[in-house]
């Protein structure tokens, strides 16, 4: 193998190639990454990456979060805001902001209330109008679970969290809670931070019950963090041994409750 011997000024100027190969322009350290080419980031690209774990951008007051480029944000007084009172009026609380694009002007924008933890998305279709893909926000609901186990809760329960802030705010948009019948039925009823009303029907196997029973179990909040059911109750028509007349028969109930849930 011959090695080809180079004068001093080849030499300067083959090292200022390779160097200039290896720093780029623009006085970048390094060449920066491509997906062709390994390398070190631009400033901007450090930016946006920084965005995803600890340096959202912060927002204006008054910023309209259906014009936002794709990034991660933080702000509050935010317009479009999916729970303010109107589109245009600015949302007084903080809320963090992801936006992700793809061809043509398809975005997804998904908003979250730092305080209550709701959550809403909204995507927009192909041209960027706004009143395409979803047409508007779409909530998701999220579960808190209070309390569970198996019983008919005569006794009031310890919920794990109160149903309300200190100063009145309720945490929840709604309660819900899941039951089981003795008889097998399983479902769920939702209601208020006051009270959840549950309904549910058997249909009888026993000859002399001509009607269904009725199910109805009425849990109340005694406190802001305990919850009792107050009523249980099976009610029926029923026919006497001696008789053809229906009678109305009211029994102790038969709803268990399994789980009570907040949703945000």
């Amino acid at each position: 193998m011959v090695n080809k011997k180079l004068n001093l000024d080849q030499t300067i100027f083959e090292f200022g190639r390779k160097l200039k190969a290896h720093i780029g322009s623009n006085d970048t350290a390094h060449l920066p990454v491509s997906d062709d080419v390994n390398g070190f980031m631009t400033a901007v690209e450090h930016r946006q990456v920084q965005q995803i774990f600890n340096g959202r951008i912060g927002l204006d007051e008054e910023t309209d979060i259906l014009t936002l480029a794709p990034g991660f944000y933080v702000g509050y007084k935010l317009i479009n805001h999916p729970g303010a009172i109107t589109s245009d009026t600015p949302a007084t609380w903080i809320a963090e902001v992801n936006v992700t694009s793809a061809n043509d002007g398809r975005k997804l924008i998904e908003v979250i209330d730092n305080f209550t933890g709701y959550r809403w998305y909204r995507t927009i279709h192909t041209g960027g109008d706004i009143s395409t893909g979803t047409g508007g926000w779409v909530r998701q609901e999220g579960e808190v679970t209070l309390w569970s186990g198996y019983s008919k809760l005569t006794s009031a329960v310890t919920l794990d969290q109160p149903l309300v802030s200190d100063t009145g705010s309720s945490y929840y948009i709604k309660i819900r809670v899941y039951y089981t019948t003795d008889y097998g039925q399983t479902g769920y009823a939702e209601g208020t931070n006051k009270r959840v009303i549950i309904d549910c029907t058997n249909l009888n196997d026993d000859v002399n019950i001509p009607s269904p029973d009725m199910l109805e179990a009425d849990l109340e909040f005694p406190t802001t963090s305990t919850a009792r059911v107050v009523r249980n109750k099976r009610t029926n028509f029923y026919r006497s041994h001696t008789d053809t007349i229906a009678h109305i028969k009211a029994e102790s109930g038969a709803i268990n409750i399994t789980k009570i849930v907040g949703v945000k």
